[in-house]
């Protein structure tokens, strides 16, 4: 599994990836498994980029689906 970078299997099961959905799915999923924090590092071409405009967008969406009904 972590032969050559590590398998898709395990990226899929180890990191969360794609648009702004899908990352919240995963962290959801963390949180209502029970998880009681979750990080999350975004990740750039560029490590000079400190990607503010992702972690704004992110931290918004993440808002949205932690307020109580």
């Amino acid at each position: 599994e972590i032969a050559n970078d590590g398998s898709d299997r395990l990226i899929d099961a180890v990191i969360a990836w794609g648009d702004v959905d899908a990352i919240v799915a995963r962290v959801k999923a963390h949180l209502d498994a029970g998880a009681d924090h979750v990080c999350v590092q975004l990740r750039t071409e560029s490590s000079a980029d400190p990607a503010l405009a992702g972690y704004s967008e992110l931290a918004a969406a993440l808002t949205e689906t932690r307020r109580p009904a």
